[in-house]
């Protein structure tokens, strides 16, 4: 991370005009998850070339024809299984399978043992593992898009909020002075305010806006106390339930004023005092975002070496259409 970092930087100052936060973040991210995840080097801010952007466009992710297909492949799943249509917009690209192959080869042949996520790769296709590539992609479709949109996001809202900017700076000033370095475990730990503005991003504009999940087995939710003419609600085995985030996130019940950008809503002391069902930016339960504290990681370190190097301001040709 921190060397994905200093490259962004790099890039960063060579730049002579404005620049797009939606490059930025996705070239950042998308070498992020290359690093950590397949431990490969992308290079792609010193380079102009994203791999990863590459799988994106073959993948259709970001078009009318990707959105289509994720929506049939949520509601209609088996009308998508008969008719062989990907849930992605397309099957995995060959692009993609080059680059899993090329890390699996490169570890490897480097006979480093790092028991992370390559090292499982590599381990279940000696095992003959057919869903290899499934592993390896969903780590992408976790780690990749939907990193990338709340970068963005936190860009915009700390460009659009001086006063929180000047306070993320303070802090990031405080912490670069007394570790000499925004990148260590220690000096990451210390940016409280810094975390607060990505859970704040998250809260006002969540990556996914709603939570699919299938109910197993008949559940019975009583009548509303406060109601005598309510009646109980059963949920059958095999429903399909839909819990919209973004509504719960703006809901002024949970969150007054939520319009607004307020990062304290997420201050240490603030968090004790709200049901952690509230907020559902990671999802709850047992599925849970597993890569929480990566994302979440990789965010801090980001803003905070933008932060530590230069002031954010919005383009006067930016657009503001549905925000």
């Amino acid at each position: 991370m921190e060397n994905v970092c200093k490259e962004m930087i790099d890039f960063l100052k060579l730049q002579n005009s404005s620049i797009t936060a939606n490059e930025v973040a996705f070239t950042f991210i998308g070498d992020n998850v290359m690093s950590c995840a397949y431990g490969l080097s992308g290079k792609s801010f010193s380079s102009g070339n994203s791999i990863m952007q590459k799988i994106r466009e073959n993948m259709s992710m970001s078009t009318k024809i990707g959105l289509v297909a994720h929506t049939l492949g949520l509601f209609f799943p088996k009308f998508c299984h008969l008719f062989n249509i990907s849930y992605l917009g397309k099957q995995t690209p060959p692009l993609f399978k080059d680059l899993i192959s090329m890390a699996i080869k490169t570890r490897e042949e480097s006979k480093i043992v790092g028991n992370d996520f390559i090292d499982y790769l590599a381990e279940s296709r000696r095992k003959d593992d057919k869903h290899y590539m499934g592993y390896a992609m969903s780590f992408y479709l976790d780690g990749f898009e939907t990193g990338a949109y709340t970068f963005v996001y936190v860009l915009l809202e700390v460009a659009r909020n001086p006063l929180v900017q000047e306070k993320a700076r303070k802090e990031v000033d405080g912490v670069y002075s007394n570790h000499n370095t925004v990148y260590s475990y220690e000096a990451v730990k210390d940016m409280h305010y810094v975390e607060s503005i990505i859970y704040e991003t998250l809260r006002k504009h969540p990556s996914i806006k709603f939570l699919n999940r299938v109910c197993t087995k008949d559940y019975i939710i009583s009548a509303p106390h406060k109601d005598n003419n309510g009646k109980q609600v059963i949920i059958k085995k095999g429903t399909h339930i839909f819990i919209p985030v973004e509504a719960i996130h703006r809901d002024e019940k949970y969150f007054p004023y939520p319009k607004e950008f307020n990062p304290s809503r997420f201050n240490q002391d603030t968090r004790k005092l709200r049901l952690k069902q509230n907020f559902l930016g990671f999802g709850d339960g047992p599925r849970v975002c597993l890569g929480q504290k990566f994302a979440v990681t990789q965010l801090k370190m980001a803003l905070a070496a933008i932060l530590l190097n230069f002031k954010i301001s919005i383009n006067n040709k930016t657009v503001f259409q549905f925000y």
